[in-house]
């Protein structure tokens, strides 16, 4: 009679030897991909099991519907200012006008900016490049305009210099635009990454 015993004690082992296992599996894996993933955090790679990503979700509400209209606006206004500043027969009056003109409407636009509020930490930090940008361009036309009342040649190199930090984190913010949209699976209208 022992021997069945321990028949039945070793089957109940292997059982559950069986149901460990695959119940660990999942599990397993998990820790496998995180390992190895490029961008190996917990939120990726419940996203990869599961199918549901919430920053790809995140990021394509924020381009859709937060960045593109407001990039249009801006854009709009930082191009009224180049046209002025590039322009060999504006004098300083006119620079002076058409930035009295821009920058309440840039401010304004700069309080929507930082208004936005995105649900995920990588969509958050990747705004948050943005809104420091924005800035930069705002405080750049702020000292540009002072400039031209004061006709102040230092205070124009300033400037300049807070429009070069303006681009390169114009620069900074696509790159890393580009690079969350690939990590996420987010795809222009032609199939490309984000840029």
């Amino acid at each position: 009679m022992r021997a069945s015993n321990e028949t039945k004690t070793e089957k109940v082992q292997k059982n559950l030897k069986t149901i460990l296992q695959y119940a660990l599996l999942p599990l397993l894996v998990v820790l496998v991909l995180s390992g190895c993933s490029e961008n190996g955090s917990a939120e990726n790679i419940l996203a990869q099991v599961t199918g549901n990503d919430p920053v790809q979700d995140d990021l394509l509400n924020y381009i859709n519907e937060e960045l593109i209209p407001l990039q249009t606006e801006e854009s709009a206004l930082i191009q009224k200012y180049n046209e002025k500043l590039d322009d060999p027969n504006s004098g300083d009056a006119e620079l002076y006008d058409t930035l009295q003109s821009i920058i309440p409407d840039y401010k304004e636009l700069i309080e929507r900016i930082e208004s936005i509020q995105p649900e995920t930490p990588e969509v958050r930090e990747l705004h948050e490049m943005y809104i420091a940008t924005a800035n930069k361009q705002y405080n750049a036309m702020v000292q540009m305009q002072a400039a031209t009342e004061k006709h102040d040649m230092n205070i124009v190199s300033e400037a300049n210099e807070k429009l070069d930090e303006a681009r390169r984190g114009e620069r900074e913010f696509s790159n890393a635009l580009e690079k969350l949209s690939k990590a996420h699976n987010v795809v222009d209208d032609q199939g490309n990454s984000n840029e």
